[in-house]
């Protein structure tokens, strides 16, 4: 994943840019509580960091975010399709994660069905976001859009009679 390749310097760029891991912290706990060995501890910590970077990746290109952690975001450093791309290939990455685990195929099944599930979740979130964004300036839209239709009409053709010779007063050549 992390190779020399574009998207590999992409991935290194992001999961090199700082950040806690406190999601890779509680997945190794969470193992040690369950008594899993090692390899499989650390695999599904480092699912959780890709499931955690793509969703910060796809949140930061929706959002239009310009930073994260003090650092150019995926998508204002490298462009929109790297973004959306890199943010793809964690996802991909985590489900090839544990595919991977060495462990009984029963369990193995609903892991990858609970991830399943995860990534479902995320996606309706991110479409509410967008959903509840547009909403938001379509509501005060109309909202403005009513309070001109029931304001005086001789009003709002005074003030705006008043703001037009404002701002030729202020353009207009001094002769």
């Amino acid at each position: 994943l992390c190779d020399d390749s574009w998207m590999g310097n992409c991935a290194k760029y992001q999961l090199n840019s700082g950040g806690k891991r406190f999601r890779a912290i509680l997945a190794l706990l969470a193992s040690k509580i369950f008594g899993l060995s090692k390899q499989v501890s650390h695999d599904i910590a480092i699912c959780c960091e890709f499931i955690h970077n793509a969703s910060l990746i796809h949140d930061d290109l929706q959002d239009r975010d310009l930073l994260r952690r003090g650092l150019p975001t995926i998508w204002n450093r490298f462009g929109d399709h790297t973004a959306i791309n890199l943010g793809d290939l964690f996802i991909s990455a985590s489900f090839e994660t544990i595919s991977k685990i060495k462990t009984l195929p029963d369990l193995k099944c609903l892991a990858i069905d609970e991830l399943s599930k995860i990534f479902v979740s995320f996606v309706k979130l991110f479409f509410l976001d967008i959903f509840f964004r547009i909403n938001v300036v379509d509501q005060k839209r109309k909202r403005i859009t009513n309070a001109l239709d029931t304001t005086d009409k001789k009003f709002t053709a005074i003030a705006i009679d008043s703001l037009f010779e404002a701002n030729i007063e202020k353009t207009a050549p001094i002769i």
